[in-house]
């Protein structure tokens, strides 16, 4: 049998199988930004069935964009983490402009009667906010809606 040593050099590995590899001090922080990005876009495209730039185009879906930020924002600082709400909107507005056409995959899910991570986003924006104590109106709602469309399978 093959001792398994303590520590493995998983960045190592990677790297020797030709992967470009970024590690972080604070990988808490990275989950979190990427969830509150994943959280302003993804959704709203979806139910809106629209490309990720179009949720920028119209007044009232940028804004709910800017609202679910502050929502998910408001749960990290809870978690202790500390992010600012104006720069993480101008971060995840910034990740709907470089990637303008782009479909993004709750939608693309939607369109093939798959499930989608909905649970795995908002959802979990809505668990921790409980565990937390604060309240997530919208990420309920916006895990609410994609749930109805999942059910009604691919015809949006």
């Amino acid at each position: 049998m093959t001792k398994i040593p303590e520590r493995a050099d998983v960045r190592g590995l990677f790297e020797g199988a030709g992967f470009k590899v970024e590690t972080a001090d604070d990988p808490k922080t990275l989950i979190w930004e990427k969830l509150i990005i994943n959280a302003g876009i993804n959704a709203i495209s979806a139910v809106l069935h629209v490309p990720n730039g179009a949720v920028l185009e119209y007044d009232d879906a940028r804004a709910l964009l800017s609202d679910i930020v502050r929502e998910a924002v408001t749960v990290a600082r809870a978690d202790g983490l500390p992010f600012e709400e104006d720069i993480m909107i101008e971060r995840v507005a910034g990740v709907a402009r470089s990637t303008a056409p782009n479909r993004s995959s709750m939608l693309a899910d939607l369109e093939h009667g798959r499930r989608t991570e909905i649970d795995y986003i908002h959802g979990a924006i809505v668990r921790e906010g409980e565990r937390l104590g604060v309240e997530t109106p919208l990420c309920r709602v916006m895990t609410r809606l994609v749930r109805a469309l999942e059910r009604r399978g691919g015809d949006l």
